[in-house]
């Protein structure tokens, strides 16, 4: 393999870790909503500033779209369902960089 395929394999590799970080970061939110657990509570609270920014601009995103508005719930929902997805589609492009 090529310097250039390998660098593509990471900057892949570490959009897909970035995604993770990011699913695991909203799971905490949807947690801290539910239950008060004092750990959970302060990852939330120390991921506040990241998880509100993606937040905001999947409502806005959505608010062009839609007619409706989304709920926290209802965003917090979809946030991970795209992420999901664009985690799903960077491994198919990583599958397709190693055929």
């Amino acid at each position: 393999m090529g310097v250039l395929t390998e660098l593509t394999w990471v900057i892949l590799h570490l959009a897909c870790t970035a995604i993770d970080m990011m699913l695991v970061l909203i799971l905490v939110r949807v947690v801290a909503r539910r239950w008060q657990l004092t750990w959970v509570h302060t990852i939330n609270e120390a991921a506040r500033g990241i998880v509100d920014r993606f937040l905001a601009l999947l409502r806005s995103c959505w608010n062009r779209l839609m007619t409706s508005s989304l709920s926290e719930q209802g965003t917090l929902v979809l946030s991970m369902a795209v992420l999901s997805l664009a985690r799903f589609l960077i491994c198919v492009m990583a599958g397709y960089l190693l055929q």
